[in-house]
Formats: structure tokens, C-alpha cells, sequence
């Protein structure tokens, strides 16, 4: 299901048979109303502090923001601990604000080792001002040892590198001359959304079958469901981004 398009209704079941009874419950319950909403600084809000405070680092500038912010009882602060956390990792890596902003907010999850690695070579090659090519990026995450996963550990790596190209295409809508390649790492997308949409097929028997507990195998079930959707609904998604974003199929970026 995606909020906004012509899938925002679905089916939803649980992972377990005798929890179906539980979610019967939960769904016929009225939906409570929405008391307060999260909101997360904007480039121009953490380019104002950068202006008074032009030797701040940008963790810096983040601290100092979440200090000195204040927000009525409708509100809250949102999303500055994933910031930070990205933040920290780039810290060092010369960029221009309005850029390490955007890699800031990128939506990638960096507590794997394999993520915040590649996080990092891609905000390194970016920052030499080397384009993140189809070639470059399959080096970097040895794509010709990939394939179907046979076991959990397999499957996990399978959905951590599908991250890391997910990412890809997020950061090509915003750097278009900089991520030129989104065409061949959609397909390789294709590719990965083939091997999990199997993998998710046999999910339950290697679930089974490992000694994961039923918090993780939950969540990774979860994780998997999410990573398998469509094609067709990540290009609608994108488009849609495009459109808010307001921004030509081109735009100028740092030079090679």
C-alpha cells in the first residue's frame, strides 16, 4: 500500500494465524486523532544558524538546534537523531551545505556495516567531484558474487545491498549529473526485487529453520514485505517526488 496513489488500499495480514484475531480488533477500533505532528529542520532554518555560526560543523549546527528550538504542544522535533547519525558519519568529507544537508536526509538505515560503508564512498566520490557510476557502484558492492540467497545471512546482505541502491535513486532525483546511471541501477533494482520476491516465497521455511528470535524474524519479515513491492509503484513514488521537487530531468551538479 503507498499513501497518495492508486495502491493506498490493500491487504494486510499477520505473520501468525492465532494473531489474526488481535489485528481484527486493532483495525475495527476508531482511529485516535493525531494530537501533535513531527517536524524536522529545514536547509533554510540549519543555513541560517551556519551563517551566524560559519566555523560550526554541521553535527554541531544539529546540537545547536534541537538546544535552542522551541515548538508549541502540537509539535515536536522529529528525525535529527537519524541526521546526526549520518552527519557524524560525513563529518570530515569537505561538501557544500545545501549538499550535505540532502546526503543527511537520505533514506538509508547505516547500522550495518555494509550501509554506512558505502554511505561513506559514495559522499567521498561525490565529494571528489568523480560521478557515482553503474560501473563504479557495482565494484563497490561486489555484485558479481550476488545471487539468490540460500540461507538468512545471505538474505539479509541481499536486502542491505538493495538499500544501498535504493538510496542511489533517491540521491539521483536530487544530483542527476552526479548519480547519471539510474536507468541500469533501476534495473539491477529489477534484479534484486526478482531474488526477494522469491526469497519472500520462502521465507517462512528459513525463518523456521534459524535460531533468530520472533522479534527479529518479525521485523525482518517486515523489511522483506516492504523491499518486494512493485516496479511499477517505486516509479509512480519517484515521479511523484520529481513533480513535488519541481525539477528538470537535469540539473546542473559539482563537475567531474
Amino acid at each position: 500500500m503507498q499513501y497518495g496513489t492508486q495502491y493506498a488500499d490493500g491487504i494486510v495480514t499477520t505473520l501468525r494465524n492465532e494473531d489474526i484475531g488481535t489485528l481484527r480488533e486493532i483495525l475495527s477500533q476508531p482511529v485516535e486523532p493525531i494530537e501533535t505532528v513531527g517536524i524536522a529542520p529545514t536547509f533554510e532554518q540549519i543555513e541560517t544558524f551556519s551563517f551566524h555560526l560559519p566555523q560550526a560543523s554541521f553535527v554541531h549546527l544539529l546540537d545547536l538546534f534541537v538546544s535552542v528550538c522551541s515548538v508549541s504542544d502540537q509539535f515536536f522535533i522529529c528525525t535529527v537523531e537519524q541526521m546526526r547519525t549520518l552527519a557524524d558519519l560525513i563529518d570530515y568529507i569537505p561538501l557544500p551545505l545545501k549538499v550535505r544537508y540532502t546526503f543527511c536526509i537520505s533514506p538509508i538505515n547505516v547500522e550495518s556495516k555494509l550501509t554506512a560503508a558505502a554511505f561513506v564512498k559514495m559522499v567521498r566520490r561525490f565529494s571528489s567531484g568523480q560521478c557515482l557510476t553503474y560501473d563504479w557502484m557495482m565494484d563497490m558492492l561486489n555484485w558479481e558474487s550476488i545471487g539468490p540467497p540460500e540461507n538468512l545471512q545471505q538474505l539479509e546482505h541481499l536486502e542491505k545491498v538493495y538499500e544501498v541502491l535504493d538510496t542511489y535513486l533517491w540521491l539521483s532525483l536530487r544530483f542527476p549529473d552526479m548519480l547519471p546511471d539510474e536507468q541500469p541501477i533501476r534495473e539491477v533494482c529489477k534484479q534484486l526485487d526478482a531474488m526477494l520476491q522469491e526469497s519472500v516465497d520462502n521465507i517462512l521455511e528459513i525463518l523456521e529453520n534459524s535460531a533468530m528470535g520472533d522479534a527479529r524474524k518479525g521485523s525482518l519479515l517486515k523489511k522483506m514485505r516492504e523491499r518486494a513491492q512493485t516496479q511499477r509503484e517505486k516509479e509512480e513514488f519517484e515521479a511523484q517526488q520529481k513533480k513535488e521537487l519541481k525539477m528538470p530531468e537535469k540539473r546542473k551538479g559539482m563537475k567531474k
